[in-house]
């Protein structure tokens, strides 16, 4: 992560740059102006020495002038030297002397040293400034983002965050964004896994108390002496009934529970789907025999699909014992596969009784049942289609009907087909 991504960071580092910068730039003009006082008062030396010089003496105007550029040789501009130093030293000018001990130089050094150090101090100040500006920007930031967290914390997901362009404070936003946003829907899936679980609580209650009350009587009468010994049958027969009527629905409501609160893992794996439909056909080959109806099974070819067999299994066994238990005695039921684009279409179709078109949609739901007189003596708790749907859906797959009253009706149980590309 690059820290000068931070706009508040970034405009203080450039501020910083151009502040160093003008300093550098204030240093070099300094030193320009020192060393044009030093050439200046150097010139200005040699002009006073020349022209006293001259002015009494014409005549060595030329000696003079290649004494001061160097015109001679080195013995003999040696010799000048030495003359020269005697001289300075008899009017007390100490020849070769500290920089701060010249004073033609001392005052350009001093002035030299104010100007370095104040730009030097100016250029602090303006930094410092800088840095608190930067400080104080970053504080308030943190501040809120502090406060969004807090609020969160509190259970207030309506907080606002402020935006910002880019830079670490733009992350640290989207996270805690992304954060609230995954609280809000851990939070509204509880409530909504809290408000399921009550619902199948009630309607558990509901579907059970007929039974129970149905076994409660039935035991009563049971225990009467003037009930004949087949009467005492007859009830206990019923109780029996009545008691795999509890089992199944207790059975068939832990199955939905687990299909709605995510318990149900799928165990997807590419099988021959001719295997898992003759499996589900064995398992109510019984109660068709009971009631003389015939099972065809119409596959064409073997299909492999993706699907879980044990609760694929499940829901084209919900389906046929509907289509059983609503089929006229001696009627008879098909099993057709046939492909319909990406999709592997089973059909169950059966003699029955028939569903009205304005019920298509009302029976997927839970515990729903067709009021049909015919359907209503049959024993059943309407929960059979809607797990179905429940399981074709979780294996990316659909349920859909198609019925005619009297004549018979047509479900149509949707799987992927993993071999079309």
């Amino acid at each position: 992560m690059n820290i000068l991504r931070e706009p508040i960071l970034k405009r203080g580092t450039i501020l910083i740059g151009v502040a160093m910068t003008i300093l550098l730039a204030a240093l070099m003009i300094n030193n320009l102006i020192l060393v044009e006082r030093v050439r200046k008062n150097s010139v200005q030396a040699m002009e006073r020495v020349i022209g006293a010089v001259v002015r009494d003496n014409q005549e060595l105007e030329k000696d003079v002038i290649k004494a001061f550029f160097g015109d001679y040789s080195e013995e003999k501009s040696n010799d000048y030297r030495e003359i020269g130093q005697v001289t300075l030293n008899k009017y007390g000018y100490i020849p070769n002397p500290s920089l701060l001990e010249d004073s033609i130089y001392k005052s350009v050094f001093i002035n030299g040293i104010w100007v370095n150090l104040g730009s030097f101090f100016i250029v602090v100040i303006f930094i410092g400034i800088i840095w608190c500006v930067s400080i104080g920007g970053i504080s308030k930031k943190l501040k809120h983002l502090k406060y969004v967290v807090e609020e969160i914390i509190e259970g207030n997901y309506n907080i606002d965050i402020l935006s910002y362009d880019e830079g670490i404070f733009n992350i640290i936003e989207n996270k805690i964004h992304g954060m609230r946003g995954v609280i809000t829907g851990t939070i509204e899936g509880i409530e909504t896994e809290r408000n399921k679980l009550k619902e199948l609580l009630t309607e558990l209650s509901h579907q059970l108390k007929t039974p129970i009350a149905s076994m409660k009587m039935y035991n009563e009468l049971i225990s009467e002496e003037e009930l004949s010994f087949e009467e005492k049958i007859e009830f206990h027969e019923k109780n029996c009934e009545d008691i795999n009527q509890m089992e199944w629905l207790v059975d068939s409501l832990i199955k939905l529970s687990r299909l709605e609160i995510g318990m149900m893992d799928l165990n997807m794996k590419k099988k021959n789907i001719k295997n898992t439909i003759v499996n589900a056909v064995n398992g109510v080959y019984m109660k068709a025999v009971d009631k003389d109806i015939d099972i065809q099974i119409d596959i064409s070819k073997d299909y492999e699909l993706e699907h879980d067999e044990r609760w694929t299994k499940e829901g084209l066994m919900n389906v046929l014992e509907n289509a059983i238990k609503y089929s006229e005695r001696g009627s008879s039921i098909c099993v057709q596969v046939n492909e319909m684009g990406s999709l592997i279409k089973i059909d169950i179709k059966d003699e029955g009784i028939g569903i009205p078109e304005e019920e298509y949609n009302n029976i997927f739901k839970r515990f729903y049942r067709v009021d049909q007189s015919r359907i209503l003596k049959e024993e059943g708790s309407g929960v059979g289609l809607y797990l179905t749907r429940k399981i074709m859906e979780k294996q990316g797959g659909n349920v859909i009907v198609k019925s005619e009253e009297g004549v018979g009706t047509v479900f149509s149980l949707l799987l992927q087909n993993c071999n079309k590309n």
